[in-house]
């Protein structure tokens, strides 16, 4: 390689965002005049220029860099010369392979020239070291903007590419959001329809032969320049999870969410998402377009997992519907006589679940018409009365029902704590052979599955007691809500979701001639107002 005169050389030229706050002898034209300006003194001829503007040099999926690569795979050139190394990259394994490994491989003759470096010397062993550095030259860069951006994360600046769907950026300030009007007139349907009880795919539905814009669509019309067009083909059609997601944003509320993602490190460009208590939240930072009530009431209904029936829609009780005993989901059944509900967990375990807490459509739809007409009834009569009673059953019972979820609650933990004794000796018999493999599985399966039924039963305990907890329960506006059904005949999805928050089923009690059945009604703003007991 030493006695090659011809060279046809190939001038690499790359400007990162990073650099382009430098001083001038950084930029691309500088570059250029630069290496020209050194090739043409030593005589040699230059086949092409190779430039990669903003492109970050920790990465080698640079355009112009594979075709250079290409070039020297196909002989085009025999020389590459950059200003410096670091124009070459900054990943110093993989510039060290370039250098080291690849260009000599391919007769390639290769210089920095600020740097010193030339491969057809011998004297490159600080070649390496000065690789090191630009790594960690980078790893530092990326670590100040990662703190900057985290620093403006807190102060509430908006610091995505796009608006989150029902904003828009304000011209004058891109770290601020807007209420977009067209836009957050369609996040407030979608929120009203699926509070009246619509499901996420009644929603798609709607939108979609509607021809409503999407989230993508509409940020295109926005900000057209963003997008080109003979390479972007927005999603044009609604989704199942274009809705969620929009359910789902806390923007929404006025509030700023940032870092929900990460890239794995400063070399790898990766995105991994965040943990929501990684997330970083500002609240108030814009104007809301949903408020706290109705947000917290979709979340309550999507933690659910509403699912329609057969028939494409949800039944009017989907996600209200719980099992008194193990807190799972109720779920919804037919045969060639009837539709009935009946516990999940009984459902997929049988009996050493739960029980099966049977009952049918009708008889539940006929419990909460008539409850709902009695409380209407009263509610019109006297208000002072049903008032004043309310109040008094709420501070008379909450203090038993206080104890008793307590109570509850600390059997629960008890019983945790007893099966994870059980699982430490298991496992130490299995390890010193009293039990076989085989047992020990059959033992943990059964003991798995009534922790998962333990821990469901925990959080609807917690969650009842933290309910329970609250102070003085809004009951004026329960009964100027309530007061209007007291003619209701017919229940549906939407009226049943505007004044209950929770059915909870009790077991079958077959004692008796009669058999009998606890349904237990917690309505939205008073919780539960008495607790029915039907005769089947």
């Amino acid at each position: 390689m030493k006695g090659q005169q011809s060279y046809k050389v190939g001038i690499y030229c790359r400007l990162s965002r990073d650099d382009e706050t430098k001083s001038e002898s950084a930029s691309i034209s500088t570059q250029k005049a630069m290496i020209t300006k050194y090739a043409q003194d030593n005589g040699w001829e230059i086949a092409d220029y190779y430039v990669d503007d903003g492109a970050s040099g920790l990465t080698f999926q640079r355009p112009d860099f594979i075709r250079m690569i290409n070039d020297i795979d196909r002989q085009r050139i025999n020389m590459v010369i950059t200003k410096d190394l670091s124009r070459l990259g900054r990943d110093y394994i993989l510039t060290g392979h370039y250098v080291e490994v690849y260009f000599p491989s391919k007769d390639v003759r290769y210089i920095a020239i600020n740097d010193g470096i030339d491969t057809i010397n011998d004297d490159n062993d600080m070649a390496p070291f000065k690789a090191v550095i630009n790594e960690m030259y980078a790893k530092d860069i990326s670590r100040k903007i990662r703190s900057a951006l985290k620093t403006k994360a807190h102060l509430g600046y908006f610091l995505g590419t796009y608006a989150p769907y029902g904003y828009k950026q304000d011209p004058g300030n891109c770290h601020r959001l807007l209420v977009d009007e067209e836009s957050a007139n369609v996040v407030r349907r979608i929120f009203q329809m699926y509070l009246h009880g619509s499901s996420i795919g009644e929603i798609v539905r709607a939108l979609n032969d509607e021809g409503v814009d999407t989230p993508m669509q509409r940020a295109m019309k926005l900000k057209p320049e963003r997008f080109k067009a003979e390479k972007w083909y927005g999603e044009k059609r609604w989704q199942r999870c274009t809705v969620r997601n929009a359910l789902s944003s806390i923007a929404s509320l006025g509030h700023m969410v940032n870092s929900r993602q990460r890239t794995r490190s400063f070399k790898c460009k990766e995105l991994v998402n965040n943990d929501r208590s990684d997330w970083i939240i500002v609240e108030g930072t814009h104007e809301a377009i949903i408020s706290q009530e109705d947000f917290d009431e979709v979340q309550r209904m999507l933690e659910t997992h509403r699912k329609p029936t057969s028939t494409g829609t949800p039944h009017i009780f989907s996600g209200l519907l719980r099992c008194e005993d193990c807190n799972k989901t109720i779920v919804i059944n037919r045969n060639a006589h009837s539709v009935y509900f009946s516990c999940s967990s009984y459902k997929l375990g049988g009996n050493k679940y739960c029980s099966s807490h049977t009952i049918t459509y009708d008889a539940l739809v006929n419990v909460v018409i008539q409850d709902i007409r009695r409380h209407a009834s009263l509610a019109r009569i006297d208000k002072d009365a049903i008032l004043s009673r309310l109040l008094e059953e709420d501070n008379a019972s909450r203090k038993g029902r206080l104890a008793k979820l307590s109570g509850e609650l600390s059997k629960v933990s008890d019983r945790e704590g007893e099966i994870s004794r059980v699982f430490t000796q298991l496992y130490e018999d299995r390890v010193k052979g009293v039990i076989n493999e085989s047992h020990f599985l059959s033992f943990r399966k059964q003991y798995d599955a009534e922790l998962e039924t333990l821990k469901a039963k925990k959080q609807g305990l917690q969650d009842e007691l933290a309910s329970a907890e609250i102070g003085e329960k809004d009951t004026s506006r329960f009964l100027a809500m309530i007061g209007k059904y007291t003619d209701i005949q017919e229940l549906d999805g939407a009226v049943a979701h505007e004044l209950i928050d929770r059915i909870y089923i009790g077991k079958r009690n077959d004692a008796g001639k009669n058999l009998k059945q606890e349904i237990r009604i917690v309505y939205k703003f008073v919780g539960e107002v008495a607790r029915q007991e039907m005769m089947l």
